[in-house]
């Protein structure tokens, strides 16, 4: 049996007789070593003592002295111990147990305060390690959160097995790794020598009309239904003014948007045979020259003097960097870049606040810019495993408002009749984002929080908000409604495959698993459907735009290998 414990710890560590004084020992006090007196208790439940009453005459023997942390007794409050770092730790430690219980018993919910990071939350980082996705040393580093495809490749063990597996089995595997490496060095993608684009280098690389038309058509079908920022009439008066006159007689700015637009379906097009440059088609190489061109063109042009077509430009061009995977690790900074670019003229607040005459188009066109931009923002911010910039602090711009194009111009005095939510238009997608947007971001934050724990109630209550809108999708009759329908769900979807993933590893009930589980599998394989109904078609839009399948796919294999 161990023997109790009567001299000071420094007396004790000594091998010196103690007299035991409060509140230090004589030793120590003659040592001048009283705030560093430290007394071992074997008592865990004393209660906190106020200093005030300590200095009081006579309080020395009336007080016990508390055990904060299993074994160790310290002076609290201006007499801190400042010696000893093994003591100060348990000191500190010990108090923020006992501060923590005290405030558990007051607040009558054991267990849900919401307090800073304390030494006993250390278990709960090292299980959270093996999702952080860190990699790198020094400064050379790239961070993906919660949200990122990745984080799930970490929860599934033995789908990196069976790749080192298969990687032993078939040396070639490697080899053909190594290729691609060198392939990848040996072009330069990097874009370290930045030549200025004059504005005739940018007209003289528009392609023939019969390829532009292909093209232009091809975008308004997809990537134009879903971020819709242009006016169709005003767009295409200007592009049969440029074939009649001549390119030459064409804005630059045009002639940036034009390009971009065809360097986003660029790779949507068929070929035969395909050709391959290094570890790239053709068709990509194509896109990736049209692009690097208008963002070193973008460099030299004003910021100051703009109009509508300075946001169309730099909208679209984050479409068509993201389909050509065009420095695609810097996504969801350039479009934190062109969010500020946004707010820096205004765009997040309401067009009615402007004073100087604005036609209702260029308020429209406004609102179409700022929902486009937000969207991207958002939706780069979640597939980085980020939070989004929280600009909702701030903004009162209305969502677009569902018009058709045809219906309006820059005449217009008054907005036109609204369309019904079941009559399809180019903006319908921005408009139904715009409903869902708040949430979706909410779940964002929630989910990228390493702070806040998973409860299953808040995962419930989500789950059911984003159930609402899911319903409320109208049935859209067309074609040209079939990509932005298959965003509207996937964009949904996709947010709860991250939480309820999250849940299922944090549920203390059979009950909870069994329906995150039952939540997981119904998701995935509607994500799944959506996909293969669109490419069945011929339509590879979204494939080329979104990463929500490689999620619905590893979240199919997570619960497979849980199982």
């Amino acid at each position: 049996r161990r023997r109790k414990v009567l001299s000071c710890y420094d007396c004790r560590r000594r091998k010196l007789q103690c007299d035991r004084a409060l509140p230090a020992c004589g030793r120590c006090t003659k040592a001048g070593q009283a705030s560093n007196c430290l007394y071992l208790e074997d008592a865990t439940d004393a209660p906190l003592r106020d200093p005030i009453q300590e200095n009081k005459p006579g309080s020395h023997h009336s007080t016990k002295l508390p055990a904060f942390y299993s074994h160790s007794s310290r002076p609290s409050g201006a007499s801190a111990p400042t010696g000893d770092l093994l003591s100060r730790l348990e000191y500190q430690d010990g108090r923020i147990r006992q501060l923590e219980g005290l405030l558990a018993k007051a607040s009558g919910q054991p267990g849900k305060m919401h307090l800073p990071p304390s030494p006993e939350h250390k278990t709960n980082i090292d299980q959270d390690r093996e999702t952080t996705l860190l990699r790198g040393r020094s400064f050379k580093t790239q961070f993906h959160g919660n949200t990122h495809p990745g984080a799930l490749i970490a929860r599934i063990p033995e789908l990196h097995g069976f790749t080192r597996e298969m990687f032993d089995q078939f040396p070639a595997l490697a080899r053909i790794k190594d290729d691609m490496g060198a392939l990848e060095n040996r072009v330069d993608y990097a874009g370290s020598n930045y030549s200025a684009v004059s504005d005739d280098e940018l007209k003289a690389m528009m392609p023939l009309r019969t390829e532009a038309d292909q093209l232009i058509e091809l975008y308004l079908d997809s990537y134009g239904s879903l971020y819709h920022v242009i006016h169709l009439p005003s767009f295409w008066k200007e592009y049969t003014e440029m074939w009649t006159e001549g390119i030459e007689s064409a804005t630059p700015h045009f002639v940036a948007m034009l390009l971009l637009m065809m360097a986003a379906v660029q790779c949507l097009t068929s070929a035969s045979p395909w050709l391959y440059r290094a570890n790239s088609s053709t068709a990509r190489e194509k896109a990736v020259a049209w692009i690097s061109a208008v963002d070193n063109w973008l460099l030299a042009q004003s910021q100051k003097h703009v109009a509508a077509i300075d946001f169309q430009v730099r909208v679209i061009l984050l479409v068509a960097k993201q389909v050509a995977a065009r420095k695609f690790k810097r996504t969801w900074t350039e479009c934190g870049s062109v969010l500020r670019f946004c707010m820096a003229a205004g765009l997040h607040r309401t067009p009615d606040l402007i004073r100087k005459p604005t036609s209702v188009l260029d308020k429209e066109l406004r609102k179409r810019v700022w929902a486009a931009v937000t969207e991207l923002e958002l939706q780069a911010s979640f597939d980085r495993g980020m939070i989004s910039a929280p600009w909702a602090l701030q903004s009162d711009c209305p969502a677009p408002t569902h018009i058709s194009d045809d219906d309006i111009d820059q005449e217009t005095p008054h907005l036109p009749a609204l369309r019904r939510p079941n009559d399809f238009t180019p903006v319908s997608f921005l408009c139904l984002a715009s409903d869902s947007h708040q949430l979706r971001a909410t779940l964002n934050t929630y989910l990228n929080n390493i702070r806040q724990p998973v409860s299953f109630e808040e995962s419930k209550r989500f789950t059911d908000e984003i159930d609402y809108f899911l319903q409320s999708v109208p049935e859209w009759i067309g074609s040209s409604s079939e990509i932005p329908r298959a965003m509207l769900s996937i964009n949904l979807r996709q947010y709860l495959l991250v939480l309820h993933d999250r849940q299922i590893r944090t549920a203390e009930t059979k009950a909870e698993r069994d329906f995150s589980r039952m939540i997981l599998i119904e998701t995935a394989t509607r994500m799944i459907e959506a996909h293969k109904s669109l490419t069945s078609k011929g339509c590879q839009a979204l494939e080329l735009l979104c990463n929500d399948q490689l999620r619905a796919a590893l979240s199919l294999c997570h619960i497979t290998a849980n199982n």
